[in-house]
Parts: C-alpha cells; structure tokens; sequence
C-alpha cells in the first residue's frame, strides 16, 4: 500500500501523521534536528521559556485580587517604568526567545528552510564539549541573537573551568561573578536587564503562581477518584517543587544553575549541585 500524499508542512511531523503513515516531508533537509526530538534541548528550551518573561499574569476568574497584592503590582509596574526609562527601552514582551521570521522556499518539491540562524562555531570548543555546542546550536535556532552572543561567553568560561576541574558550584559562582563584573556590563547587559526586571517582579510573580497552584489543589480534591486526585497531586507536588527552588534563588542564580546542570548532564559530569535551602541536585 503507498502512503496518501499530504500537504507539505514545516516543522516536524506530528504524532497523528505519523500513526496515520501519511507521508510528511520535513522544513530544511531530511538531517535537520528539532528540539523536540531530543530531551537536553527540551529541557534547555523549556528553561529559557519559562524564565522569558519577568511581567506579571493578571488574574482571572472568580477569585479577586487581594488590596495588597494589588498594591504590591502597582508598585513593582511602576518600578519596571522607571528602569525602562533609565535604560531608554521599550517594554520587551519577553527575553531569550527568537521573533525572527522564518524563510521557507520549495525545492524540487521540498519545503526547504532557507533562514539564517546566528549559531555557535564548534571549532571553538574542545572535543569534550562538541555534543554540548551541537545541542545548543539546535535550541539556537529559537533564541534571540542577542541572548546566543551571552549563551557563547558563558560556554567559554564553562570550558575553561571545567578544563581546570572546578567543581560545579564553583562553577556557578564564578559565571554569576563574571556576568555582574561592572567591567563586562556592556558584554552581559542583555542578561542584566532581565534580571533587574525579573527581580523587580519575583515576589508578586512567586505568591501568584503559588497561590494559583493551592487553587488548583483544592479543585484537585473535590474529584471522587482516588487515581486522578493522586496523579494530579503529585504534579502539583512537582510544580511546587519547582517554584521553591527558584523562590530560593534570584533569578540569576537560578538561570546560570539550571544551565550549569543541563550542561554537565550533556557532557556526562556529575557532580552534586546544592541548590540554596534545599538538597543537593542532580
């Protein structure tokens, strides 16, 4: 039997194409790598995804917002304004994140994705670390220009202290020292600008997101079965586990550690990483 044929589409096929046998010709060439198809640039993007954006999610529903938190976004939105100001930007709707627009052009019969990405150059790194720049590359493809120069200065300084066989909190300290030097500002100002701006919103951002989890575990045990009010209960579990962790940092601190992590995963380090209040991670 031969496959229908389908429309040609860019990106990577989707799971009910694939159980359907219809035949789906990928963007670019048949060796192009997608994020999706590997769990460290899963893990890396998700990251940089998450941490995008440092505004504040207006709320919703039937639950009003409290006076005081009110107040409290009140006073970290005008704070924002007047960093904005200092720095003569526009309000960026998110960091790290790439808005460039793709280029697709048909060759012979093949959707074929003729962009330019702004990639990292392995021959700069060691063997050790080809995999690593590899994956990065890929997840490159989605990131800001901007972000990708910072990403390579961080890389190197990982290289070269990893060569030196510092252990990875050292590591962590080191990178975070490097980035908040007044000396490398103007090479580290795009990360410095998202962390003033992150920071300014933690505390509003951290109690919304707890708060909205606890509503959700409420919900959670109204439902009569004992199997569904368990596995909804232990991702809740997970998402707080998760917004401890970055509760107990700043957002910097959290940014370059999960990095460093996802880092020595990918080059198969494992060392233990202490994440401030909490247990060792990895």
């Amino acid at each position: 039997m031969t496959h229908r044929q389908k429309r040609v589409k860019p990106g990577r096929p989707s799971k009910d194409d694939q159980k359907e046998g219809v035949e789906i010709q990928r963007s670019s060439d048949d060796e192009n790598e997608y994020i999706a198809d590997d769990s460290d640039c899963e893990r890396i993007f998700s990251l940089l995804a998450k941490q995008s954006s440092y505004k504040n999610i207006t709320k919703t529903g039937p639950t009003k917002t409290k006076k005081a938190d009110e107040e409290q976004l009140a006073e970290a939105s005008e704070n924002v304004k007047k960093v904005l100001v200092d720095l003569q930007i526009e309000d960026p709707q998110f960091f790290f994140l790439s808005n460039q627009k793709r280029k697709y052009e048909f060759d012979n019969d093949k959707l074929v994705d003729k962009t330019e990405y702004k990639l990292i150059k392995k021959d700069e790194f060691g063997d050790q670390f080809k995999t690593l720049i590899h994956k990065i590359n890929i997840v490159n493809k989605e990131l800001d220009e901007n972000f990708i120069d910072v990403l390579k200065e961080i890389l190197i300084q990982y290289q070269d202290l990893v060569n030196q066989e510092v252990n990875s909190n050292t590591i962590i300290e080191k990178i975070i020292q490097t980035i908040k030097n007044p000396e490398n500002q103007e090479k580290f100002q795009y990360l410095l600008t998202w962390q003033r701006l992150k920071s300014i919103t933690k505390e509003t951002r951290m109690n919304r997101a707890i708060e909205d989890l606890e509503e959700k575990r409420k919900e959670i045990n109204k439902k009569t079965s004992d199997k569904v009010k368990k596995k909804h209960q232990e991702f809740i579990d997970s998402q707080k586990k998760e917004l401890d962790e970055e509760n107990s940092m700043d957002p910097l601190q959290y940014l370059i550690t999960k990095l460093i992590i996802a880092f020595d995963k990918i080059i198969g380090r494992f060392d233990h990483i202490m994440l401030p209040g909490l247990i060792a991670c990895k």
